[in-house]
């Protein structure tokens, strides 16, 4: 190691002022290396390799003209940082701090958790089969935690736990609790159009629908009741009897008549085979039912007529 002895000029009596020192390194083929006062009564170390600004004690290293408190032009290398770096700013790690939100600073890369190379999502987690997975934790009184799918910014879907109903589990649409699909209870019970599922599996039917003369009864029950009433007694369709049987194949669907009058007549025709080939009088007031599937060709009756 090279040692280094300093010329020093103090002046301890007349008031003697010094401008420059030079640090001389000992051995041969050294070079001086100035210390003192520059313009602007700035303290300059080797041409500019360190600066001290009068005027405002910046300090500067590698810069003539540090604009704050310390001003580094060049890489530094450090063991510790000390703060939460809330006012770090120019940062070129990816990330923007926007105040309330952080968010990557370019929009089309993606982030990797676990993982080098999330290169096929915006965001891949990778774990160990111990470790792998996200945890959605909502600590408000009355807190869903929830994932939303959005198209343009509008939450199509949403999934998640609503803290509001016993933490059942939903898909609703723009919240877990609106519009719900799909629920799963603490139980197990599974419901599809219903929030209170009281059985392991529950379709809710759809709303009652009021059938006039020579109509096609919507086939809009696949796996549960679809109810029918009418204002007067009347005949369906000729034609069709219930609709679109090629787009419902493999649905099957019971029938009943929750009117408490009227009688509403299931003509048989191409689209529509009854048991005997002959047109069902399904009565009013007497919640006479039948169960009839689809084959993708035309609708059958499956059971029995039942009146009661």
């Amino acid at each position: 190691m090279r040692k280094i002895f300093y010329l020093l000029v103090l002046g301890l009596m007349g008031g003697v002022m010094i401008s420059t020192i030079y640090a001389i390194p000992t051995g041969t083929g050294g070079e001086n290396f100035p210390l003192g006062s520059d313009a602007g009564d700035d303290f300059n170390v080797d041409s500019g390799v360190l600066v001290e600004e009068g005027d405002n004690n910046n300090v500067g290293i590698g810069s003539t003209s540090p604009r704050s408190k310390l001003d580094v032009v060049g890489t530094v290398t450090a063991t510790a940082f000390v703060g939460d770096g809330s006012g770090l700013t120019g940062l070129s790690g990816g990330w923007t701090d926007g105040g309330t939100n952080v968010y990557l600073s370019t929009s089309t890369d993606n982030v990797g958790i676990g993982t080098t190379q999330p290169a096929t999502h915006p965001l891949v987690i990778l774990g160990s089969p111990s470790a792998g997975g996200m945890d959605i934790n909502n600590t408000a009184s009355d807190g869903d935690p929830a994932i939303a799918f959005q198209l343009s910014g509008t939450s199509t879907f949403t999934l998640g736990v609503d803290d509001g109903d016993s933490d059942k589990f939903k898909i609703g649409t723009t919240a877990v609790d609106t519009s719900t699909r799909f629920v799963i209870d603490s139980s197990g019970n599974v419901g599809i159009g219903t929030s209170n599922p009281i059985q392991k599996f529950i379709v809710s039917p759809p709303a009652t629908e009021t059938i006039s003369a020579a109509a096609t009864i919507t086939a809009n029950a696949c796996g549960t009741i679809k109810r029918i009433t009418a204002s007067s007694s009347v005949t369906t369709n000729t034609t069709n009897t219930f609709t679109n049987a090629s787009a419902n194949q493999g649905c099957c669907m019971v029938v009943i008549n929750v009117g408490t009058l009227n009688d509403i007549t299931l003509d048989n025709n191409s689209n529509f085979a009854s048991e005997g080939a002959a047109n069902l009088r399904v009565r009013g007031g007497k919640d006479d039912s039948l169960r009839v599937c689809s084959d993708g060709t035309k609708w059958y009756q499956t059971t029995s007529f039942v009146e009661n």
